[in-house]
């Protein structure tokens, strides 16, 4: 199913100058449980999903094994979310 994250600002002044001037970077991690993914397949009649593993993995923001580039000296405020 479709799953997302909701992020609630903060109001003006709520946080420190310095946390509020921050780089935000959000992480919405999921678990992909092949196993259970290929078994709920099976008995919905579904022979379209044939994954070759059952290894469990876990994908960021949509993406396996994605990538964020930071920079050295500078802060950054990470949102994160990890849903199962």
């Amino acid at each position: 199913g479709a799953s997302g994250m909701i992020i609630v600002e903060d109001e003006e002044g709520a946080l420190p100058p310095e946390y509020a001037k921050m780089e935000e970077v959000p992480f919405f991690m999921q678990l992909v449980d092949l196993l259970r993914m290929k078994t709920m397949a099976s008995h919905g009649g579904d022979h379209l999903f044939t994954p070759k593993g059952t290894e469990n993995f876990v994908i960021v923001n949509g993406q396996y094994q994605p990538t964020h580039e930071v920079n050295e000296g500078q802060w950054y405020r990470f949102r994160m979310v990890f849903a199962a």
